[in-house]
């Protein structure tokens, strides 16, 4: 698809930086006679408009970004037709979803800003909605994924409506994203230079303000709550030494819950040493992604919130790109082939120390 995708968006650019050209008859200063001879306006001496800098940016980064999805899909879809697409589980096809969100984010970004030019209030205001709409989307699919994530190690063998944590979830983050989501399409900031037409985007410090907190809270609550579900596993006394600093925050997280008073517990440094040294790899895999999530984020949304419409369209655009790009990115390589299997061998396991004291609710459907 990307042998499509760059000539048509090269092209849109090239069009829309073309300057104008008049083909009307002309007088010559020497002769004093008609000449049909075009030439250029003295509109082309004065650039309306996104910059040709800023436009070159959002083009580079929507083929790289582009490029870039197109390859994680394909892995995924290499991948699962060799198990077959029947044994496809919710958080993969959460994560299929977030590749296809972010490409379709990319394109449509390239299209109105080489294509629409930008050069009116109406295609002004629709960056801001496409922008405002992809973001939120995506992000919101990515906090789905994050939950499911949860539910699958929390409550396997629950129907999904039945376990109190991810119905909460669902409807807290769908709620909190939604209204603020809304309350940004309702009000966006846009406006036209009346000396240069430039299109500036932004959202009103009300709404982004609170989409910066959520975003922050929102990460680091799944994520803890995922350390805290995986805190069984490495809830042993015996690992207060020689251990790394995931597998003793995790036991932190653990003891400071109340956890590690339960009977439910599985000692993997004990019985085995591989497979402890594979949680504890999750666990460091699932912080570290946490905060490569929240920093790139956290900036954009501040520099948002910091300029209140007078970003450019082109930059905004390519910033938030860039931004899902990378999230996708850091979930793609949370989800690779053998820390999914070990998500499932670590979703046993907790399952059996379930079994052997009150750790987690019923499995039964």
């Amino acid at each position: 698809m990307n042998f499509i995708v760059w000539p048509c968006t090269l092209l849109l650019a090239k069009v829309s930086s073309r300057p104008i050209v008049d083909i009307r008859p002309t007088i010559s200063n020497a002769t004093g006679s008609l000449t049909d001879r075009p030439h250029l306006s003295r509109k082309a001496d004065v650039i309306d408009g996104e910059p040709p800098l800023a436009r070159a940016v959002l083009i580079v980064t929507a083929i790289v970004s582009t490029s870039l999805m197109g390859g994680l899909l394909g892995y995924r879809v290499k991948n699962l037709y060799r198990h077959r697409y029947k044994s496809l589980s919710l958080t993969q096809i959460y994560v299929l979803v977030l590749c296809l969100s972010a490409m379709a984010f990319q394109t449509s970004s390239a299209v109105i800003v080489c294509g629409l030019g930008l050069a009116t209030r109406d295609s002004c205001k629709a960056a801001i909605l496409l922008c405002l709409t992809f973001y939120s989307s995506n992000k919101l699919i990515m906090y789905f994924f994050l939950v499911e994530r949860a539910h699958v190690l929390r409550a396997p063998y629950k129907r999904r409506y039945h376990d109190r944590l991810w119905l909460l979830s669902m409807i807290g983050i769908g709620t909190g994203l939604g209204a603020v989501s809304i309350a940004g399409c309702m009000s966006p900031v846009f406006s036209l230079s009346p000396l240069d037409a430039t299109c500036r985007i932004g959202l009103k410090r009300y709404i982004s303000v609170p989409l910066l907190s959520l975003d922050v809270l929102i990460n680091i609550y799944l994520t803890l709550v995922f350390i805290y579900l995986m805190s069984p596993l490495v809830e042993s006394p015996s690992l207060l030494r020689g251990v790394s600093f995931t597998t003793r925050f995790t036991h932190w997280i653990g003891d400071l819950s109340g956890r590690s008073k339960g009977k439910g517990s599985v000692d993997l440094h004990r019985s085995n040493q591989q497979m402890a040294q594979k949680v504890d790899n999750l666990l460091w895999k699932t912080l570290v992604g946490c905060v490569l999530v929240i920093l790139p984020t956290t900036a954009n949304l501040t520099a948002i919130c910091v300029l209140q419409g007078k970003e450019w369209a082109s930059v905004c655009l390519a910033v938030c790109a860039l931004d899902i790009t990378w999230a996708v990115s850091v979930v793609h390589w949370l989800t690779l082939p053998g820390d999914e299997e070990n998500e499932k061998t670590s979703t046993k396991l907790v399952a059996g120390a379930a079994s052997t004291g009150p750790i987690l609710e019923g499995h039964a459907l």
